[in-house]
């Protein structure tokens, strides 16, 4: 009976070991997975961050265009009245 008690013992603790090793495997498989989510957040947040830089970008390109399209309205005329002027001396 001892001996089947002591087997049962060593059994049980060998047991428990196993499951407090089980425990921390689990334990660090979830904090590398906090890490992943956490770097996918960054990753998110720099995407998101690179994105209104471009959409700026693309903005502040078509509000030169404009501006140029403008500026290019203004020469044709200051051309058409210097032709006219030349004409009148």
């Amino acid at each position: 009976m001892t001996g089947l008690l002591n087997t049962s013992m060593e059994t049980i603790n060998t047991m428990g070991k196993a499951h407090g090793k089980q425990s921390e495997v689990i334990k660090k498989t979830i904090s590398i997975n906090q890490d992943i989510v956490e770097n996918i957040r960054n990753e998110n947040e720099q995407f998101n961050s690179i994105n209104a830089m471009a959409e700026s970008n693309a903005n502040d390109t078509t509000e030169v265009a404009t501006q140029a399209s403008v500026i290019n309205e203004m020469v044709d005329k200051m051309t058409q009245l210097l032709k006219q002027d030349n004409g009148t001396y």
